[in-house]
């Protein structure tokens, strides 16, 4: 996959290090590592017969040749390299997926980086311990685009881990984004009790708590109860998508304009000419046809269970506030 996303921008030349001796109608394939290999010669046909050991040798080397290649390249300069820094549910997946002729990854080491994040807010580990493990992660992922659904948590030090990278926002509105959250957590924890959920979660009641006080996984167990159990967190949430929208916001506008795109969501595939831009590459280089894979599979019932009218009213307020500090930003916003 590595080497097929970098095919337009990668070029690597190998020369492999064999030695040949011919002796009769047999030949001695000898590697400059010392080990010989046979090598049987059907006579009149020029078909080679190479034994197996040799060539599961020789394409270990090779592709253990490449990966170095691949990872240097990406470490002594990238074309772009763009962090995503919108919350989840904000179109995260489409991010990466847009962006499929190139390297690109999808929360990287995401149970890590989370702890990490949160651990640095909490100041239990310092700046430089913190952009040490985002250089290190970067370095692992070899990645042009680093999209990913929890930097929203601590953007000023990703920033300034990375000064000359590209950022992405993407802004959903409150009452969409809130009942996207509750249809995953729930997807999450029916998933978790049937015994099937891949994902680590060591990080995850900490991270709940981010967004409600309140949360508890027990909530989204039982769908018959989850007006009851999760209407009180309903404030919370839109509490912390106002909050954490306008002070992701205000990190970006730090920035020069080329190294900063805010988008609505609602605007995503219109928005291709100034995703690439942002990239330096052509519209016509990314991939739409990888977007909007990873969609709500409950809202209609979500929203029947807690009720559209709680929904708006809880929403609107928050809404609102952020909705206000755009208009008095819009001319560092717009293009």
């Amino acid at each position: 996959r590595i080497f097929r996303r970098q095919r337009r921008i990668l070029k690597v030349s190998i020369s492999y290090p064999l030695q040949i001796k011919r002796f009769s109608n047999s030949m001695c394939v000898k590697l400059k590592t010392g080990i010989p290999h046979n090598l049987s010669v059907r006579d009149g046909s020029g078909d080679y017969s190479v034994s197996a050991r040799l060539l599961v040798f020789a394409t270990i080397h090779l592709l253990c040749l490449l990966f170095v290649a691949c990872r240097q390249r990406a470490e002594e300069g990238r074309l772009f390299h763009i962090i995503n820094l919108s919350f989840p549910r904000t179109g995260t997946t489409s991010f990466e997926g847009v962006f499929s002729k190139y390297p690109a990854t999808h929360e990287f080491m995401r149970s890590d980086t989370i702890i990490a994040l949160m651990d640095w807010r909490e100041k239990k580990i310092t700046d430089a311990q913190m952009v040490e493990f985002l250089h290190k992660r970067d370095r692992q992922a070899g990645h042009f685009v680093d999209s990913a659904a929890f930097f929203f948590l601590a953007p000023e030090i990703v920033i300034r881990a990375f000064p000359d990278s590209g950022y992405f926002f993407s802004i959903r509105d409150c009452e969409s984004w809130i009942v996207s959250l509750i249809d995953l957590e729930i997807a999450v924890m029916e998933r978790v009790q049937k015994g099937t959920n891949s994902v680590n979660l060591a990080y995850h009641d900490r991270y709940g708590r981010l967004f409600s006080p309140r949360f508890k996984r027990s909530a989204f167990f039982d769908r018959t109860h989850l007006a009851r159990e999760v209407s009180p967190m309903l404030e919370d949430l839109a509490q912390f998508w106002s909050s954490f929208t306008i002070s992701t916001m205000e990190q970006m506008l730090k920035l020069p304009r080329r190294q900063r795109l805010i988008i609505h969501l609602k605007d995503f595939d219109a928005s291709a000419a100034r995703i690439a831009q942002l990239a330096g590459i052509e519209a016509g280089d990314l991939n739409f046809r990888n977007s909007h894979l990873n969609k709500d599979s409950s809202a209609a019932e979500i929203r029947r269970l807690l009720g559209p009218q709680l929904l708006a009213e809880t929403a609107i307020p928050h809404q609102k506030r952020v909705n206000e500090w755009l208009a008095a930003h819009r001319s560092e916003i717009d293009p």
